[in-house]
């Protein structure tokens, strides 16, 4: 009976490691290369072809998978890691590393509509960097509690996030305030989302219950401090159009 016990214990135990390995935490996709990127607790992250039916790319790290986004490129991934946020350059047969950021365990992050900025989460936090220089731009602070879902509009001028706190927040990026808000503490939302024409916001939480609203209207003048690059400074110019005959 001892030993019975004891192999059934290990087949529960294997199942259940099984089970937590099969979860994916996270995935994006790339429309344009046919490609989408996810992370699993099992440690790796997979570049996908959904026209092949078949992973590309797959690289194990020493770190579970909590969060990723693919870059509109197709040549950057952002994933957070158990122990920080790294952003990581996609190459013919790796995915290798390039910037990491002092996040643990990031929950959710988000390159932008053009590919120029990226959110992170940070506990309560929504921080915005530049993906070329890697800098720092500014801080979305405004939930009390931990944020899961984060959502650009189709301009990069406005964010939307959610929260556990049962806060869906609208926010500008021209001085990073907040332009509208609904909360509904009884109500512990996961994802929140935009639509292209920025006109309504879609939520849906632990009530189980898909919630619409109308958002703020668009801001009249592009944000100075978060506009669109011409050209990544570590790219050169493009080249000059040929003379016409």
């Amino acid at each position: 009976p001892r030993a019975r016990s004891v192999v059934s214990t290990l087949k529960s135990r294997a199942r259940a490691a099984r089970e937590r390995a099969a979860r994916v935490s996270n995935d994006a996709f790339e429309t344009t290369c046919a490609q989408f990127v996810s992370g699993s607790y099992d440690r790796t992250v997979r570049i996908w072809n959904y026209l092949d039916k078949g992973s590309d790319i797959f690289k194990t790290f020493t770190e579970e998978v909590h969060s990723i986004s693919f870059h509109p490129s197709g040549l950057h991934v952002l994933a957070g890691f158990s122990d920080k946020l790294r952003l990581m350059n996609l190459l013919m047969d790796d995915i290798r590393p390039y910037k990491e950021f002092a996040i643990k365990g990031c929950p959710e992050c988000r390159f932008s509509t053009g590919g120029h900025w990226f959110a992170a989460v940070n506990g309560n936090t929504i921080q915005i960097y530049s993906t070329y220089t890697c800098e720092a731009y500014g801080n979305l602070r405004g939930h009390n509690g931990k944020v899961r879902s984060i959502s650009w509009t189709a301009d990069d001028a406005r964010l939307v996030s959610a929260g556990m706190d049962g806060a869906v927040y609208e926010w500008q990026l021209n001085g990073f305030k907040r332009v509208s808000e609904n909360v509904l503490k009884s109500c512990a939302y996961t994802c929140a989302v935009c639509t292209p024409d920025a006109r309504s916001i879609y939520a849906v939480g632990s009530d189980m219950k898909l919630k619409a609203r109308r958002a703020a209207p668009a801001c009249r003048r592009p944000s100075p401090a978060l506009r669109p690059l011409a050209h990544p400074p570590h790219l050169p110019s493009p080249p000059s159009p040929l003379p016409r005959a």
